[in-house]
Order: structure tokens, then C-alpha cells, then sequence
């Protein structure tokens, strides 16, 4: 972990709400609920090592998402903040590793997604959990991961009576724009969306969607360095594979509106500069795609880079990236 300090402090201010708690079991009103769940993981992690965390809005057990679970933990964002946790992750940039890492509608956190968010928002610690309506009572479920190692290092549970203001929150699924719309069908599987997330040597590529236009496909792409600065070479080389086995090399890569490779003789790529945790998004060009379809088998970035991890400088060569059976509209 990135922060050697002692979760002790916070733990005494934490398990003092304990004292006044009604009996194990019984069932909470939604602010004791949270503020239980607060003081239970605390007591659970003890004297564990502290550092940055990232609380995440807890899933139904099915894995839906509503407006309790985001509550629950904006509420619980604010019990660690008010015990004198400071090194907390800001719900935009949380959001924003959600949407790069594609978790947003995956369900329940687990030590492998805990490890992917920790890295990209250079956390330590990442808090998720589930809920279950059993009708009277909502039952509460929270875990607290290592970010190094992917471990369960604390839980909590709490039951949480099902009022009229938790009522409301239950039906309500939270939009991709931070709003919420009704859900006709709490455990619908999601539309498909195309979208495809690839970490190779630190390097996130989201490759957001793909759209053909005549024998043109054009790729939105989304970058991001996960654990430091870092500049890479995009290659010309990168490609796609159509339904007929044929091969197409990328024409063109721009971001910000620059790098047509078409307009640069000589030029085998693109070179990108990257802040740790800032995506940037451009897209890909490929010309001359015969076979038609709605998806093709494979497209693959290749690049190379000098990446700096923990300030020490490291340079890869040739890393590929392989995105397959890519859905293009």
C-alpha cells in the first residue's frame, strides 16, 4: 500500500457508534444502518494498514443497481470523512473508473474488479457490497478490499427496515448520466453495448464503439495510463480482421484532432502522451473494409512506450492488443 497510517484513531471514533446500537440483528433505520456498517468495517480492519479508498455504490445481490446502493455509499463516504478519514476518492473520478473498466452494470465487486479499480485510481483500499430485499427488511452486505492483493481485509452487515424513503429507492436504477429511470425489470440483463476494455503493461484501451461508414470502419478509443505518466507509439501496423479473413491496416489515428498518419510520410505511428488516470479518447481509421456484418472477428493495437512506474523509467516493445468479435453499427 501506497500510506503506512493506523486505522486505530478512526477505528475508536467508528466503534463508539456501536455503543449506542440497538441489538445485533434488529432491524436499523437507514442513516444507523449505514452509520453500523461504518463502525462494523472499521472494527473489522483494526489496525490494518491505511490508505487512499474508494467506496463503491453497492448491487443488488443479483446485480442490479439503484438508488439505495448509491446512497448507501455516498452516506457511508461521509461517516469515514467525518471520522477523520481524508484520503478519500472523489465519486467523479470513481465514476469514471466504472466506466472505463466497464463495471457500471457488472454486479458485485469482487477482489479481481477491487484490484482493477484500486489500480487505475492508484487506491488501496475499495469498499463495495450487496443488498437483498426480504420483503420487511433490506439486508446490507459490505466488504473491504486490499487493492494489492485482491483480499476481503474487512466486513459488515446490517439489516436495514424497509420504510417508505428506502421503498423509493429500491425500483430505481441509476442512468449512465448520473440520473435514474424506472426498471420495469430489476434483473433484466443489460443491452449489449459493444464495449470492450484491454490492460496490457499499465495501459487501459477502451474501445468504446465502432460504426462503418462504405468501406470505411471508424474505432472510438479511450486511453489511459493506470499506474504512472507515460508516453507510447501507436503503430500503423495495428489492424483488423474481417469475416472473410481479410486484413486491414489502421489510416488513421487522431486524437485531440491530430495524427492523420495518412498526412506523415514516412511516419510508422502515432505518439501519445499520457497522465496517470486521465483518459484520452480519439479513434481509429480503417479503409478499404470489404466484407460487410454487423461485427468483425478481430481488430489489434500494437504499440510501444516508455512508461514510468514509481518514477522509474520502463520502456515495452511491440505490445499487443487484441479487441475480438467487435460489434460495428
Amino acid at each position: 500500500m501506497n500510506t503506512k497510517r493506523n486505522l486505530g484513531s478512526i477505528g475508536l471514533l467508528l466503534l463508539s457508534l456501536l455503543l449506542v446500537a440497538s441489538p445485533s440483528g434488529a432491524q436499523k433505520s437507514l442513516s444507523d444502518g449505514v452509520e453500523e456498517l461504518a463502525a462494523k468495517l472499521a472494527k473489522s480492519y483494526g489496525d490494518g494498514q491505511r490508505g487512499k479508498v474508494a467506496i463503491v455504490p453497492l448491487r443488488e445481490l443479483g446485480g442490479g443497481e439503484n438508488l439505495l446502493g448509491t446512497y448507501i455509499a455516498e452516506t457511508l463516504t461521509n461517516s469515514f470523512f467525518e471520522a477523520g478519514y481524508r484520503d478519500i476518492v472523489e465519486r467523479q473520478m470513481l465514476d469514471r473508473a466504472l466506466q472505463e473498466l466497464k463495471l457500471s452494470l457488472t454486479g458485485m465487486i469482487d477482489g479481481d474488479s477491487a484490484k482493477k479499480i484500486g489500480k487505475f485510481l492508484h487506491a488501496d483500499l475499495v469498499v463495495g457490497g450487496t443488498m437483498t430485499d426480504l420483503g420487511g427488511e433490506v439486508s446490507v452486505n459490505c466488504r473491504m478490499f486490499a487493492v494489492e492483493t485482491g483480499q476481503v481485509v474487512a466486513v459488515a452487515a446490517t439489516k436495514i427496515v424497509k420504510d417508505d424513503s428506502v421503498k423509493s429507492m429500491l425500483p430505481k436504477k441509476v442512468a449512465a448520466s448520473g440520473g435514474n429511470e424506472k426498471s420495469g425489470a430489476p434483473d433484466a440483463e443489460p443491452e449489449p453495448s459493444g464495449e470492450t476494455v484491454q490492460e496490457a503493461q499499465g495501459i487501459s484501451f477502451h474501445l468504446k464503439s465502432c460504426s462503418r461508414r462504405g468501406t470505411t470502419v471508424r474505432c472510438e478509443l479511450s486511453v489511459t495510463a493506470l499506474d504512472d505518466d507515460a508516453k507510447i507509439h501507436l503503430y500503423r501496423e495495428s489492424r483488423l480482421v474481417d469475416a472473410k479473413g481479410n486484413e486491414t491496416a489502421t489510416s488513421i489515428v487522431s486524437f485531440s484532432g491530430t495524427s492523420s498518419l495518412a498526412d506523415i510520410p514516412g511516419y510508422a505511428g502515432h505518439e501519445l502522451q499520457l497522465v496517470r488516470g486521465v483518459a484520452r479518447t480519439g479513434y481509429l481509421g480503417f479503409e478499404g473494409v470489404e466484407a460487410a456484418g454487423g461485427q468483425v472477428p478481430l481488430i489489434e493495437i500494437r504499440f510501444s512506450g516508455i512508461l514510468s512506474p514509481g518514477g522509474a523509467t520502463r520502456e515495452v516493445r511491440d505490445v499487443r492488443i487484441q479487441f475480438r468479435n467487435v460489434k460495428v453499427k
